[in-house]
Parts: structure tokens; C-alpha cells; sequence
């Protein structure tokens, strides 16, 4: 999925298509 944000912890959810 692209909520890349959520899944490595990140301070700040983004939504990411890396």
C-alpha cells in the first residue's frame, strides 16, 4: 500500500508511491 508513513512509524502520516 502507499501509506508508507503509517508502516514505518513516521511522525507524520503521508501517503507515498515510492
Amino acid at each position: 500500500d502507499i501509506w508508507q508513513g503509517i508502516e514505518f512509524g513516521q511522525s507524520k502520516p503521508q501517503a507515498r508511491v515510492d
